[in-house]
């Protein structure tokens, strides 16, 4: 299963079950009304690329697509610190659009996968006390997926100790890193094929090979998307 596929390669996709993420609302219509039957999931966000985009007439729409969708979570949601996006998406921006977009995650009840690119720890520190803030406030942990997470094994840990419902994401962006055969040995890594330009096949074919390794990993993806 791909895990996390957006939708400028679904005609490329050689996965044969797929979970499609949106970038920004240009992708909406596509995911909710696309009949590829290899789609099992619908994911609904907005990138931190776009968070220039959001408004809470869009926070609407995001809502009602994930409560009218069968299979949905909310995807693609976080924080971006490379330099070349804040101009035009701020930290302080990001960071309102990410909260609004996570506590619809909880408040309906849905898996959620948040993107997370920085230097160091970054802004994996800020994310965990939001997800602590609202496992407090609502007494249970939504399935969130670091995806392609970019963070060392020890970071991952220290997270778990604070938040333990965690999934990591495998794609061809993190695949090479020394910390992924750890997290595969532990049961918690999902692959994923993530937005490329170039050739779906290839891009896959460097991921799908773990496929047999992390099958426990995604059934409790699968089973916890079917159930909420």
């Amino acid at each position: 299963m791909d895990t996390h596929c957006h939708v400028s390669v679904l005609s490329q996709a050689t996965s044969n079950q797929l979970c499609l993420s949106s970038i920004y609302p240009q992708d909406f219509d596509i995911i909710q009304n696309s009949s590829d039957e290899r789609i099992f999931a619908r994911g609904f966000g907005l990138h931190p690329h776009f968070a220039h985009l959001f408004t809470d007439s869009l926070l609407s729409q995001i809502s009602d697509l994930l409560i009218q969708t069968k299979n949905s979570f909310v995807s693609e949601i976080g924080i971006e610190m490379r330099q070349q996006y804040l101009e035009q998406n701020p930290l302080p921006l990001q960071f309102s659009v990410f909260r609004k977009l996570l506590r619809l995650a909880f408040t309906l009840n849905k898996t959620v996968q948040i993107h997370a690119v920085s230097r160091g720890t970054g802004c994996y520190p800020q994310i965990l006390e939001e997800l602590v803030q609202l496992k407090n406030e609502f007494g249970v942990e939504q399935l969130v997926i670091f995806h392609s997470y970019s963070g060392s094994w020890e970071q991952f840990q220290q997270i778990k100790k604070k938040y333990n419902n965690i999934l990591i994401g495998v794609s061809y962006l993190n695949f090479e890193s020394k910390h992924v055969q750890k997290f595969v040995d532990s049961g918690v890594v999902i692959l994923e094929s993530d937005y490329t330009d170039g050739e779906y096949s290839e891009i896959w074919s460097k991921v799908s090979n773990l496929q047999e390794k992390v099958k426990t990993a995604e059934e409790k993806f699968k089973n916890t998307i079917i159930q909420q």
